[in-house]
């Protein structure tokens, strides 16, 4: 195994390792809607705004368990769940001392009305059914901060959709993570995610937040297997479990 391949495996493998319990602490809180919603199921009543706000103190102590690795953790219903509430957010962002609450506007007159069920990390796990990771990107409307959001769908015993579980993940705690073992690669390398987005990088010629070109991106999306060769030099090394690629291109 070469240098650069034990790089890419220790990035990746670290990466993992942080999503994974990010993900735990998700699959936890979506566990406890699930118990809510069949508890006022069973009382003869829909579930209400106030059922998913007794979640707050485990909402914030995963916040804590997760400690610097995300900048906020909440829940978001599916819109026309809760009979008070057409759309519902229950998010807690970590404070310089304490957690705090997100005040999100979800007023649809409002100018910065959070129409959360339009956004990627909302859409994807309701459709497909599974766990997402989406971006880097900016989350204006929220936090404001640079992040990766991860979501979990909720669904019930009856496969009803509930919602999402999510937690923004700090874009340069993930940058810190990989920047080790990237610049010990001694060619251009970048952590990159399934849509070929950068997300850290040893060099200028890779920024964070840019996109690969369109082939190289669809080739490292496609790679399998820990080492991927390129018939010009190029290589990849993708994580089984994770839609997260190590990318390494000679230098010029």
């Amino acid at each position: 195994m070469t240098d650069s391949q034990r790089a890419s495996a220790n990035l990746l493998e670290a990466a993992a390792g942080d999503l994974d319990a990010a993900f735990d602490s998700l699959r936890e809180i979506g566990e406890a809607v699930v118990r809510v919603h069949r508890g006022a199921s069973e009382a003869d009543r829909p579930t209400t705004r106030a059922d998913l706000i007794s979640l707050r103190p485990l909402i914030r102590r995963q916040l804590r368990r997760l400690d610097a690795l995300v900048a906020g953790i909440g829940v978001l219903a599916r819109p026309g769940l809760l009979p008070d509430a057409p759309m519902f957010v229950e998010w807690w962002c970590a404070g310089p001392t304490e957690p705090f609450l997100l005040r999100v506007s979800l007023d649809p007159e409002h100018p910065v009305f959070s129409d959360y069920d339009t956004f990627e990390w909302f859409k994807g796990p309701w459709r497909g059914g599974s766990t997402r990771i989406v971006g880097p990107w900016v989350d204006y409307t929220g936090t404001s901060e640079h992040v990766m959001t991860l979501s979990v769908p909720i669904f019930d015993e009856f496969e009803e959709f509930l919602g999402v579980v999510g937690a923004d993940l700090l874009a340069r705690q993930i940058e810190e993570i990989a920047l080790g073992p990237l610049r010990s690669i001694p060619d251009d390398a970048a952590l990159v995610n399934a849509e070929g987005r950068v997300i850290a990088s040893n060099t200028p010629r890779l920024l964070v937040g840019s996109l690969l070109e369109e082939s190289d991106a669809r080739w490292a999306a496609e790679s399998a297997g820990d080492w991927t060769l390129r018939d010009d030099g190029v290589a990849a090394s993708r994580h089984r479990g994770l839609s997260w690629t190590v990318v390494v291109f000679p230098r010029r």
